[in-house]
């Protein structure tokens, strides 16, 4: 039970599912379920402690143990340590000590889950809300609003969407991405992020870079399976894995007969000569549902969830990990683009729930008025930073938690550096991603070879492109359904 999860403590509690307990920094304990590893170093006053896994695409020979010491001899400062991390990719959570700082931070993504509850005397931090009321033995805590939330048909219909830092239980709040907690101070601050690469051409080299490095990095670990669609950014994944394609697995989830995401890739495949196999995933079992229930508060069971149980019946060896291409729709302008002020009113028509919300537009308030200046401070389209901290810090973060009852998973997009590169550029956005294409075709050009989302209708994508235009679109909808 909590593979691959972990709770730190203060307390020590024997016989918690035979998990040994590990002291580590000051009186805290870590309970952490394998295959999650653990890596620590200390360099006179400076001490560094990672919780999951982290690659430098830059240096991809280094273990996890060599980034760990490479960060605590080089970073005297926690100014330091929070600049150098920002070129690192992987599912991890670090933590940093100094004679004056002691700070928790998460990946770019904040994909390897950090819920936390700092209070006097008292610091938790899981990335398993059920292993937290499991170990202090609680029952869960809900306010009505949150209740309101969950109850509404669209919870369901969005996938169990959620905005804000509130956990689904009172007690914890959830650390989002740029953000780290201050544990000497009891407070959550944001971070800086660094790039000085505005050029599209060296922005090119420096992604292609990025992402090549990671794949580097990943084969001289693992086994890789990566997915392949008829979208962008499997197809920017696929071109970034050019040098090592005879290393990889390559497959898709055939839940559609006659869609893009099956007959493109299969295609592709052949005319580029990769190991490819097409899978349909069988009916859900009832064994493996109460096991995949056992580890969550709330599960969703989704058809997706039958790619889990195929994982979790054939990809279970702590050596495979999955590579997804989750993380770039940052930088390609989910929301669209403008260059007009980001009002509350858009912000809730785009979290697809209902604007009278009352948790919803509490929490979305809050953020804006926070991220209005950081995006002005970090020249950050407020939609992207929205798309970044609050859909993929949330919901995004929910797939790869799900998944690792069965399997590790790695999204080379999720880099920190990789992101604010990207988004110097603005905007890379539909109908065309014309800068995506151009990376592409620095790649690998034969990737094209196939067309990307293909039947998908020209208008859509130019709605899709533009965020006032979506905006208008979709008051349209709400304001017809009323009638």
């Amino acid at each position: 039970m909590y593979k691959n999860q972990y709770i730190v403590t203060k307390k020590q509690k024997s016989n918690f599912h035979n998990i040994k307990p590990v002291h580590f920094l000051n009186d805290l304990y870590i309970y952490s379920c394998l295959p999650l590893s653990t890596s620590n170093a200390q360099y006179l006053s400076t001490e560094v402690f990672l919780i999951g896994y982290i690659l430098n695409p830059l240096k991809p020979a280094d273990s996890n143990d060599d980034i760990v010491i490479d960060l605590a001899k080089r970073c005297k400062t926690q100014a330091l340590f929070l600049k150098n991390i920002q070129v690192l990719s992987g599912r991890y959570i670090l933590f940093y000590k100094n004679e004056t700082s002691f700070i928790v931070v998460s990946d770019a993504c904040s994909l390897r889950q950090c819920y936390f509850k700092l209070s006097e005397g008292e610091t938790i931090l899981t990335s398993s809300p059920k292993m937290f009321l499991d170990f202090y033995d609680y029952d869960l805590q809900i306010n009505d609003l949150k209740r309101d939330l969950i109850n509404l048909p669209h919870y369901k219909k969005n996938e169990s969407l959620w905005y804000g830092d509130k956990c689904i239980d009172d007690r914890l709040r959830k650390l989002l991405p740029n953000h780290y907690l201050d544990l000497n101070n009891k407070v959550l601050k944001r971070l800086d992020l660094y790039t000085n690469i505005l050029d599209e051409k060296n922005v090119i080299d420096y992604a292609s870079s990025i992402l090549k490095g990671t794949f580097a990095a990943l084969v001289s670990r693992y086994n890789l399976v990566q997915p392949l669609t008829g979208g962008w950014d499997s197809r920017i994944l696929l071109a970034a894995s050019k040098e090592f394609k005879e290393k990889i697995q390559f497959y898709v989830f055939n839940r559609s007969d006659g869609s893009p995401d099956v007959w493109v890739p299969n295609k592709l495949s052949q005319k580029l000569e990769l190991r490819f196999e097409t899978i349909k995933p069988s009916q859900l079992r009832s064994d493996f549902i109460s096991l995949y229930n056992q580890e969550h508060l709330f599960p969703r069971i989704l058809p997706k969830t039958a790619n889990i149980q195929y994982h979790y019946d054939n990809n279970r060896s702590p050596n495979i990990i999955n590579v997804n291409g989750n993380c770039a729709e940052i930088v390609r302008c989910f929301y669209g683009y403008t260059s007009k002020k980001i009002s509350l009113e858009m912000l809730l028509l785009f979290s697809e729930y209902p604007q009278e919300n009352e948790f919803v537009k509490m929490e979305l308030k809050e953020w804006l008025v926070d991220a209005t200046e950081y995006s002005k401070n970090f020249d950050i389209p407020v939609l992207d930073l929205f798309y970044w901290e609050q859909r993929m810090g949330n919901w995004g973060a929910l797939a790869p938690f799900e998944q690792d009852i069965a399997i590790e998973e790695i999204s080379p997009f999720n880099n920190r550096s990789l992101i604010a590169t990207f988004l110097k550029v603005h905007p890379i956005k539909s109908p065309d991603y014309k800068l995506f294409r151009k990376l592409i075709q620095a790649l690998w050009a034969d990737t094209l070879r196939e067309p990307i989302n293909p039947g998908e209708n020209r208008l859509k994508k130019i709605i899709k492109g533009n965020s006032l235009m979506m905006y208008y679109v979709l008051k349209a909808k709400r304001v017809f359904r009323k009638f």
